[in-house]
């Protein structure tokens, strides 16, 4: 059985090469393999940016006088979900990936930082409505066309 990727035939076909495969974006635009592979950062940072919001949002509305609520944007920074070279890496690591976010995993680290400041409820709500948007914009302009590709070529 050939593991290639039948859509550029030069990678294997891995569930991570799903979201770096330069062909089906070729076809459509010609971007280098560093545009492609931006595709997915900028979804990423996306995320990252909605859910920075979503948290600001909620920490000045609930800002009293005598107390003031700030998010250690250090903590949320270093998280390993951002770091897209361990998506590379090999063995995967152990510690969670964007891969995992993609697939609807919520990582511990994210959570027990915004337990820090709201109710696990709270936080879920708000992890939850930023992760939506985010795989949504994958299925729709990474995913799916994919499969259309695919398709095509089977």
């Amino acid at each position: 059985m050939d593991d290639t990727c039948p859509l550029c035939n030069v990678n294997p076909e891995t569930l991570l090469h799903v979201w770096t495969c330069t062909a089906l974006h070729n076809k459509y635009c010609q971007p280098n393999s560093l545009e492609v592979s931006s595709v997915f950062h900028e979804y990423l940072d996306c995320f990252k940016y909605n859910l920075r919001k979503k948290l600001s949002l909620y920490f000045k509305k609930h800002k009293t006088p005598d107390s003031v609520i700030t998010l250690d944007l250090g903590i949320f920074d270093a998280l390993s979900i951002w770091d897209l070279s361990l998506l590379n890496s090999l063995p995967l690591p152990l510690s969670p990936t964007a891969h995992d976010l993609v697939r609807g995993f919520i990582p511990v680290d994210l959570m027990a930082l915004l337990m820090k400041y709201f109710t696990e409820k709270r936080a879920m709500g708000i992890v939850h409505s930023a992760l939506f948007r985010f795989q949504n914009r994958i299925y729709k302009n990474l995913w799916s066309p994919r499969c259309d590709a695919f398709s095509a070529w089977e």
